[in-house]
């Protein structure tokens, strides 16, 4: 079917013109046509050719999921699209965009669940994404099967670490890190993890003059002990060029001056995980 037919399909559909089929949704029937339905679903296919119950009554029940997305699973069968086709341009949030994977993974709509995730990956690459937006949609990402929120889940870690977490410092990130903490705390420890992996660089005025003082503390010691042919007794833990030092107000400072990632015996009672344990 080339776009022209589907367009006209649509415009039946709408119109609710040779409709067979209907989906319920929170008490609104959007009537459909099976041969749309049914070739691109296998789920809504076995329900239309079976004795379910469906099959008799021509209502498929998805009240549990928000009415704005089953219109657009709709919209979806017949356009090959839902919302705005340039995801750069689009105003759906990032909870829209994870609800139509919800509905592509459960109706097993394949193409639906690429495009969902190129959506939602989009989204974040854009970097202009609200706070309340993002977190909003965190719970929902982690409702999903790991096979299918894998891609979703990574985007998000990078997100995070390249916009929403300003610095490593306690003054700039404590106050972001309890807003992720009241709603996931499954991506809060993941997050963590990624971290102390791999530690953020000092962004913020105050971390980086503190980085600036460092270095040149270090580099003083050197010429010292050069001097005086007296090793470093710090050379074999001190950090390598571009190596993040961090200040004792770091999140994962445990002493004065430290240059470790670690995470501080105050904070790591509550987070006690092995690296992307959910994974497996």
């Amino acid at each position: 079917m080339n776009i022209e037919e589907r367009k006209l399909m649509h415009t039946a559909q709408k119109a609710g013109q040779f409709t067979d089929f209907a989906f319920l949704c929170k008490g609104t029937k959007i009537p459909v046509h099976k041969v749309i339905i049914c070739a691109q679903s296998k789920v809504f296919n076995a329900a239309c050719n079976s004795d379910f119950k469906e099959a008799t009554s021509g209502v498929y029940d998805l009240s549990e999921y928000p009415l704005e997305c089953v219109e657009m699973m709709v919209d979806y069968f017949y356009v090959g699209h839902y919302g705005n086709k340039n995801p750069d341009a689009s105003k759906i949030s990032l909870s829209t965009h994870l609800w139509m994977l919800v509905l592509a993974d459960k109706y097993l709509i394949q193409r639906l669940e690429s495009q969902a995730k190129s959506f939602y990956i989009s989204r974040l690459k854009q970097k202009k994404v609200e706070m309340e937006d993002f977190l909003q949609s965190l719970p929902l990402l982690y409702e999903l099967p790991v096979a299918v929120s894998r891609d979703s889940i990574e985007a998000t870690f990078v997100y995070t670490r390249e916009a929403v977490l300003a610095c490593i410092c306690r003054k700039a990130s404590m106050g972001v890190i309890d807003q992720i903490s009241d709603v996931s705390q499954d991506f809060l420890k993941e997050v963590m993890m990624s971290i102390m992996t791999t530690p953020l660089e000092s962004r913020c005025s105050d971390c980086s003059k503190l980085h600036h003082l460092s270095k040149s503390s270090q580099e003083l010691q050197r010429s010292h002990a050069s001097r005086t042919h007296i090793p470093n007794a710090g050379s074999a833990l001190s950090p390598g060029p571009g190596t993040n030092v961090f200040s004792s107000d770091s999140l994962f400072a445990y002493g004065p001056g430290t240059c470790h990632a670690r995470p501080s015996r105050a904070f790591s009672p509550a987070y006690d995980v092995a690296p992307f344990a959910r994974w497996g």
